[in-house]
């Protein structure tokens, strides 16, 4: 019964985010969790004692410690953000970098990415601002368009705004503004101080250091709690994605560079 239950919570959950927010795709992640759980219930209550449900149970036990220990770096991270984002009101960096996240509907500004605009205004200090966020298959216009209207209504001068239209990751939102801030002459290897959502911020620290960012200061905006658990899950998937990326790079690179050499030693003879 405890799969069940814990099935039945999680789908409880979708639902009250369904109905107060409307649809978000990231809520799908979440309710395959839920219909897993439920399934796993049945089938415990259906073939008590099979060894097949056992090893299912034992999957279902690993991935959930999986989750709460990467929960542990992404709750670490979320608290290093917002403790930058507090102490950035007393500094004033070369450049500020907001990146986007999806667009409601595909088109509108979402609540998410309201607070990175809002943290944006907040700690800004006369400094360009970079608006990070191109189109994905999901959304009707760029996201760094939509961001730029939402500046420019709020009262921040249009002149401040630096537009980047093409990304449709965290990787290439830092470095297609990189690219930006180069062509607009500003160092990267001075501090620049990069905004996002707090459960993205440890992420985006890795990845800004890999990008060639020397100083950069990452900070979290608030995340509504409502939502906050959907997001989390998300990220901890995110970052299993991608450490299971970096070991087939490692693996390939090895194997690519033993490939090369006994290419060359075949060219030799």
């Amino acid at each position: 019964m405890f799969w069940i239950w814990v099935g039945g919570l999680i789908l409880l959950y979708c639902l009250t985010v369904r109905v107060r927010l409307g649809k978000l795709r990231s809520l799908r992640i979440v309710i395959a969790g839920g219909i897993g759980s439920l399934l796993l219930g049945g089938l415990i209550l259906c073939f008590p004692g099979q060894l097949f449900v056992w090893i299912l149970q034992l999957i279902a036990l690993i991935l959930i410690t999986f989750l709460l220990a990467t929960e542990v770096s992404v709750l670490s991270g979320a608290y290093k953000g917002r403790a930058a984002a507090d102490a950035s009101l007393s500094t004033a960096p070369c450049a500020t970098i907001v990146l986007g996240c999806g667009l409601k509907s595909g088109k509108r500004i979402s609540t998410t990415l309201t607070e990175r605009l809002l943290l944006a205004k907040k700690v800004n200090a006369g400094e360009p601002i970079v608006l990070s966020g191109g189109r994905t298959p999901h959304e009707y216009t760029e996201e760094a368009c939509v961001m730029a209207e939402w500046m420019k209504a709020d009262g921040v001068p249009e002149h401040l705004l630096l537009l980047e239209a093409r990304s449709r990751n965290t990787a290439e939102n830092l470095l297609f503004s990189m690219e930006l801030l180069q062509k607009a002459g500003i160092d990267c290897s001075r501090p620049i101080r990069i905004i996002t959502s707090d459960f993205h911020c440890g992420r985006v620290e890795k990845l800004a250091h890999e990008c060639g960012y020397k100083n950069a200061v990452v900070c979290g905006s608030k995340t509504m709690p409502l939502i906050a658990p959907v997001y989390h899950v998300r990220e901890c998937l995110s970052i299993f994605k991608r450490e299971l990326y970096r070991l087939k790079k490692n693996r390939q690179t090895p194997e690519k560079e033993t490939e090369r050499k006994e290419n060359g030693h075949d060219a030799g003879q």
